[in-house]
Formats: structure tokens, C-alpha cells, sequence
């Protein structure tokens, strides 16, 4: 059995996070961010305020997506991989 102490990292400003040459936090609204990743990760899901990319072990958090859909995440979390196995079954 392993231990993990770390399972998942949260960022937010004033860190700028980068994913393929584009900062994650400040420039992009959550919706176009969205988009981006899901036509890269086809497994990649909405759940009402994150966008779960498990291909590549992030999720963006914004407290809603339908009110906050036009204005940038407020959060990037890094997971590792089995984090969000809940949300695949």
C-alpha cells in the first residue's frame, strides 16, 4: 500500500498557471477555456461550476458556470490521477 500526502494542489491568483501555452486563470473566460479542453479531451465533463479534464489531471473551478460562464476561473486544481474516479462511473 502506498501513501500519498498530496493527492491534489489548488491554485489561484496571482498564480498563473499555463496548459499548452496559455495562461489558465488570467486571460480566457471559463467558457472559451471549456470549450479549448474539451475538444482536446474528449473524457473532459462539466459539473455546474468545475471543467474536469481527466486526460490531463486539472479541472477549473468558477462558483457557477451558468452565472460566471463569461468571466475567467477563479481556481485551477491539480490532481492526481483516481481523484475524480466518482465523476467517470
Amino acid at each position: 500500500m502506498t501513501c500519498s500526502l498530496c493527492d491534489r494542489i489548488l491554485l489561484f491568483r496571482p498564480a498563473n498557471p499555463i496548459f499548452q501555452n496559455r495562461s489558465l486563470l488570467k486571460r480566457l473566460s471559463m467558457e472559451k477555456l471549456s470549450q479549448w479542453i474539451q475538444s482536446m479531451d474528449k473524457s473532459a465533463i462539466m459539473t455546474g461550476i468545475e471543467c474536469v479534464s481527466f486526460q490531463f489531471g486539472f479541472a477549473l473551478i468558477t462558483p457557477s458556470f451558468k452565472l460566471f460562464k463569461h468571466k475567467r476561473p477563479k481556481e485551477v486544481l491539480v490532481f492526481k490521477e483516481d481523484f475524480y474516479d466518482y465523476l467517470q462511473k
